[in-house]
């Protein structure tokens, strides 16, 4: 018995939109995820960092704690701040309080903290007015000193085997699990 011409055609179509669809759930995007725990440690070895500011005074930051915020999609980092210096005279301990997202960046493969923003800076026994003072100058050298920091880089070993299997490195976001880098097909 001989099938009729359409019927075999339309066999055909049936089966390559099948072979490609399975082709594609292979070829779809993959991710690479760093957890919570593995940020944690990442953004832990970027510290203690210091900073001195004009000659009169000395910033250090330290034992950084981050989390997932889910919400907006966001790493928060708290950090304890001390000061020193000949102004103000006295040494002062806080804690600072941020959020910041993520970038990838081509150029070095690397994840890259995007958009930090100090949440909240409080010294601890300072008054209003050594609030005021410090508070603008903590915030200020934080932003400056983690943006764009990288966290994580892909090392040439790793681009070259995620290459071979016919994937690239492709965008990066924070999410419940943590930072999830997209491999997308070349």
């Amino acid at each position: 018995m001989r099938l009729p011409t359409d019927f075999l055609r339309g066999a055909r179509v049936v089966w390559l939109a099948l072979l490609l669809s399975a082709c594609a759930g292979v070829l779809g995007p993959r991710t690479i995820v760093l957890s919570e725990d593995e940020l944690q440690a990442l953004i832990a070895r970027h510290f203690p960092f210091s900073n001195r500011m004009l000659d009169v005074l000395q910033v250090d930051v330290d034992l950084p704690r981050i989390s997932i915020r889910q919400d907006t999609e966001r790493i928060a980092v708290l950090l304890r701040v001390r000061t020193r210096g000949s102004f103000p005279k006295t040494p002062y301990v806080g804690t600072l309080a941020l959020t910041c997202g993520v970038r990838f960046e081509p150029g070095d493969n690397s994840v890259r903290l995007a958009d930090v923003r100090v949440e909240r800076f409080e010294i601890e026994g300072a008054s209003a007015d050594v609030q005021r003072l410090l508070g603008p100058i903590g915030r200020m050298v934080t932003e400056q000193a983690l943006e764009g920091r990288a966290i994580y880089a892909l090392r040439a070993k790793d681009l070259a085997a995620v290459e071979g299997h016919g994937y690239r490195p492709g965008g990066v976001r924070v999410t419940h699990a943590g930072v999830e880098i997209t491999l997308v097909p070349l």
